[in-house]
């Protein structure tokens, strides 16, 4: 009897050690791929500026404030951005500060559904589904820049962590948290966050309670979710307009707008009515290609999420087969298809819109080889790890030339495969076949992740090859014309070697609240990332919003507020040029449609003076009286 439990103690410990030790590989894997040398990527200075204006009092961090004066919003809820102002505060300015919150939420995710899944599956299962979403090249990809992403990722892991304990143990508490969760990610990506509630519902449908308990339970957790995610947008509608930034992204300074128009029904159309007769923004990157049922096995996007939504497939075609319902593998399934059907459709994107999608791929994979392993279906296994080796080696083959050895390296797996299947699983031993599995799994896309640290790229984080090694000079163009995407500011050839140089000759010329004002929150970035004084960025992001209007700026001008305007560089000073008579700030019934930056740039062009810096800078005018 001692001699039994003394064996079972030992192989407990040999299996916590085997744990500890596996644990400790994924997470020096994720902080390599994350972490190493974040200090010296290249950064959105557009992003950039959100947390750094954030950190500078309370009214800025709540609302979102893009420049320090509190003038106007970043287009989106803050929520992705609250953490890594509180780094700046922390720790100062940096590319640094402002990377490694993105950095540390991706591992955090990894680890979040390494454990869920170990605690229902097993082991092998969790670091399965731990080493699918670490060696995600989109991930990676998006976690080593600015991007307003991985905050919503890791807030997206975590609410489906509490779906599959609340699914599992059929738990109230644990669906109230999911829904909490889903609200928190709200805050960083808004809808797309509640894309999660139709399959939680149905996955809650199929447990074993009485409908009136489960029917109570969603009705409770879903109205805990969704007044919880209106927080923002209701403190918005409570605090005047006068005692806050703008909300940029829209035309009528509405939360709900910014919500449902311009980072919502916006990225399908732009039929969504405001209000009266002001119609929200649509904002379209085109950086995913075309909308189709196909779109994400295009070359834009097969390379950073694509590896494997066939083994996903596969592995749902079997479970089915199986005749398989357990509510978390109901749950997943909804999951990627209801994201499948919406990246399909929505009219333009960035490729790491898609990072989620990595979450339920990586359940759906641990269920089937799970399942298929307690069924003792051996070659269901096979047949989901040879599909894997087979369309990685067919897309690697096809982008050949990026990494050049990787298709051979996935033809040996294969061929190994092919042997190993002849024989029996059961001949390895089990920390070889685990080690099997996981590199049939994640071979190629580990080696793309890695890669990925050389890579930087601010303004549309990719993993893989860029578009000029794919040959793709059109996608290129699309990318560069469409206005508001590739940062404006650094097309604009301002002959200022130095931008803070500009402002230091300002300040010896003006104490205005504002050192000066720029056309497009994108232009203002530069000089609000380099210096610690007041830009105001009119228009915005990308000079759309109505804000402010020409009234106001002539007003913030008559009170010395504003006295120096930093034009387009390029363009010649000829205010005879200029239309008079056209009012661009105005829309049917005096409301604003789509900015008053041409109104107030034709303004200050017939009204300011050019300074005699302009011969070193773009056209910088004096509008003092």
């Amino acid at each position: 009897m001692v001699k039994n439990l003394r064996f079972k103690s030992n192989l407990e410990n040999a299996r916590e050690l085997k744990w500890r030790v596996s644990i400790g590989l994924l997470v020096l894997f994720s902080g390599f791929t994350n972490l190493w040398g974040l200090a010296n990527v290249a950064r959105s200075e557009y992003y950039a500026t959100v947390p750094k204006s954030m950190s500078k009092n309370f009214g800025n961090f709540i609302f979102g404030a893009m420049d320090p004066g509190g003038v106007i919003t970043v287009d989106k809820i803050p929520g992705s951005f609250w953490i890594p102002a509180i780094f700046v505060k922390l720790f100062g300015f940096s590319t640094w500060a402002i990377t490694v919150p993105n950095a540390l939420a991706a591992i955090a995710a990894t680890l979040v559904i390494t454990f869920v899944v170990k605690k229902y599956y097993g082991m092998t299962a969790g670091l399965i589904a731990g080493w699918i979403l670490a060696t995600s090249p989109i991930v990676v990809a998006v976690a080593r820049s600015n991007q307003p992403q991985s905050i919503y990722y890791l807030a997206t892991a975590i609410a489906i962590r509490y779906a599959v304990v609340a699914l599992k143990e059929s738990s109230r508490k644990a669906l109230i948290w999911a829904g909490i969760w889903i609200a928190i990610a709200f805050h960083t990506y808004m809808l797309l966050a509640w894309v999660l509630w139709p399959p939680l519902i149905i996955g809650y449908l199929v447990t074993s309670q009485s409908w009136r308990t489960k029917l109570k339970d969603l009705s409770l957790a879903g109205s805990i979710s969704f007044l919880t995610s209106g927080f923002w947008i209701l403190l918005v509608a409570l605090i005047p307009s006068s005692h806050r930034p703008y909300i940029g992204g829209t035309n009528s300074n509405s939360g709900l707008e910014l919500v449902l128009g311009y980072n919502g029904l916006g990225r399908f159309t732009q039929k969504f009515v405001a209000g009266a007769d002001v119609t929200s923004r649509t904002f379209t990157p085109p950086f995913g290609g075309e909308p189709s049922p196909f779109r994400l096995f295009n070359v834009f996007l097969i390379g950073q999420i694509g590896w494997l939504l066939p083994t996903a497939i596969v592995s749902i075609v079997l479970l089915v087969y199986l005749r398989h319902k357990s509510p978390e593998f109901i749950f997943a399934t909804s999951y990627l298809i209801v994201q499948y059907l919406v990246f399909s459709a929505v009219k333009g994107m960035h490729q790491f819109y898609v990072s989620t999608m990595i979450i339920p791929i990586a359940l759906i994979i641990v269920i089937g080889i799970y399942q298929f392993g307690k069924e003792n279906r051996p070659y269901f296994i096979i047949t989901v790890l040879m599909i894997t080796l087979a369309w990685a080696f067919l897309i690697t083959l096809d982008l050949r030339t990026y990494l050049f050895p990787t298709p051979l390296f996935q033809a040996a797996l294969l061929i190994g495969f092919l042997v190993i299947s002849v024989f029996s699983f059961r001949r390895i031993p089990e920390i070889a076949s685990s080690a099997l599995f996981v590199g049939a799994l994640v071979f190629t896309p580990a080696i793309w992740s890695v890669d990925t640290v050389k890579l930087s790229d601010a303004y549309n984080p990719m993993a893989g090859p860029s578009f000029a090694e794919l040959g793709l000079a059109n996608a290129q163009k699309a990318m560069n014309r469409v206005g508001g995407l590739v940062e404006k500011q650094e097309k604009r050839k301002v002959a200022a070697k130095d931008d803070k140089k500009l402002i230091d000759y300002i300040r010896t010329k003006s104490d205005s609240k504002f050192a000066l004002a720029t056309f497009t929150g994108m232009t203002a970035a530069r000089y609000i990332t380099a210096t610690e004084d007041f830009i105001y960025p009119i228009g915005g992001f990308n000079g759309e919003d109505p804000d402010p209007t020409l009234a106001k700026f002539k007003s913030l001008v008559e009170t010395g507020s504003i006295r120096f305007v930093l034009t387009n560089a390029g363009n010649s000073f000829n205010p005879e040029a200029s239309d008079r008579k056209k009012d661009y700030s105005r829309g049917n019934n005096g409301r604003a449609k789509t900015g008053n930056k041409e109104s107030i740039q034709n303004w200050v062009n017939q009204n300011c003076a050019l300074d005699p810096y302009s011969i070193y800078a773009a056209r910088l005018l004096d509008c003092k009286k």
